[in-house]
Formats: C-alpha cells, structure tokens, sequence
C-alpha cells in the first residue's frame, strides 16, 4: 500500500476550503482521526472528500434554523451554510455508532454526506488530507 494517494477535487462539495480542480495528498496509512480532519472516504466505488463532524458516541442533531448541533451543542468550527438532514437519511437525533464517523461536506447545500449515508464505519476512509495543491488557472 501507498503512503500518500492523490486525488483531484471534481465538485464543490467542500467549498470554499477545497474546490474543483484542486489537488490534494492524503495520507493513507492512518487509522486516527479526530473531528475537522478532512479525508478521503469511499462509497458506491466513488472517492468523496468530507470533514468529520462527529466520531462514535456521539448525537448529531440539527435546529429548526438550519444549525449543527453535536451532543446539543454548536460544534467550535462552523461552516457559513446552513445544514439540514436529508430527506431520505437516518433519523435524526443520530447517534454515532461505534468505529463509525459522521462526515460532511463543508458546502452543506450539498447533502450527499453522512446525512444521506449515515455514519461511515472506519475502513471506508481512505486516509487525512494533507496537503493541498491548488493549480487552477496555471
């Protein structure tokens, strides 16, 4: 297995910290994370990028007015969109089941993450996003 993978951003879906067309390194040989790391996951054979919201344990949930709540409270890093579940994801309050993380997009228009999927279990992410190589407009 490869130390780092390489991938080019194709959406927004992480907009405004990575947008189509971007680069970026993940490191693969990790199975550590913590909430706001920014990885590479797998699901129906397609590689998405999204950032851990919550890790096992915890209740995800979500105000009237479009906020993240974590365990009932606003998580420290907030993206500026408004998040809502999605329609035909799990059943929110959501909690977080074991080896499993809830991952979003930071474009939250976009609801093609863990509240559509529902949390992900560990060996569908595929490492931490490292560094990022921005060649837009070369």
């Amino acid at each position: 297995q490869y130390v780092f993978g390489v991938m080019i951003i194709n959406t927004n879906d992480m907009s405004p910290a990575l947008s189509a067309g971007d680069g970026v390194l993940y490191y693969r040989l990790t199975d550590r994370y913590h909430i706001n790391d920014v990885v590479v996951y797998e699901v129906d054979n397609t590689l998405k990028v999204g950032r851990i919201a919550a890790q096992a344990g915890d209740e995800v949930s979500f105000t009237q007015e479009g906020g993240l709540l974590i365990n009932g409270h606003p998580p420290e890093k907030e993206v500026p969109y408004l998040t809502y579940p999605h329609s035909s994801g799990p059943n929110f309050p959501y909690k977080v089941p074991t080896g499993t993380y809830f991952i979003l997009n930071d474009y939250r228009e976009e609801r093609l993450d863990s509240r559509y999927y529902g949390a992900l279990p560990i060996n569908q992410i595929k490492g931490k996003i490292s560094t990022l190589l921005r060649v837009r407009g070369i």
